[in-house]
């Protein structure tokens, strides 16, 4: 018979997209990927700037759906709250943008800044922990004397 299958005639049509619960086409949905990922990373450099620091450029990687979106190429802030700030600008940039929340936005956009912030509160723990430690041992030093 010359009629198709259920299964030829859907692999034959292109699926819709879905962003934000809505199917969309997969043009639209290429296209609103594009401007997330742009405000995302202007976040990051708009707050490395208001924070004192230089950025060199911004590189978006709009062919990508799947990891690398992009990145800001920028100076360290060399200052670990800093850092930390500068990293959660481009979700809450995107936040601002998509009306999404943060434990929306950190499984999948933000996974990796979020992954980086961790790494830096880890690195602040250590170093104030060091630091307390060792203004407990002075105070016990100088008591002990």
């Amino acid at each position: 018979s010359g009629r198709s299958t259920t299964s030829e005639t859907s692999a034959a049509r292109p699926r819709p997209c879905r962003l934000w619960g809505m199917a969309i086409s997969n043009e639209t949905f290429k296209k609103r990927l594009r401007r997330i990922n742009a405000v995302h990373e202007v976040g990051h450099a708009v707050a490395a700037v208001a924070l004192g620091g230089c950025v060199n450029h911004v590189y978006f990687n709009n062919e990508s759906i799947d990891d690398d979106f992009g990145q800001v190429s920028r100076s360290p802030m060399n200052d670990v709250e800093k850092e930390a700030i500068v990293c959660l600008s481009g979700m809450g940039a995107e936040i601002i943008l998509r009306g999404v929340t943060w434990s929306e936005l950190t499984p999948s956009s933000g996974s990796g800044d979020w992954k980086r912030v961790q790494g830096y509160l880890r690195e602040y723990t250590f170093r104030r922990a060091s630091k307390d430690g060792q203004t407990l041992q002075s105070t016990f030093n100088r008591d002990t004397d």
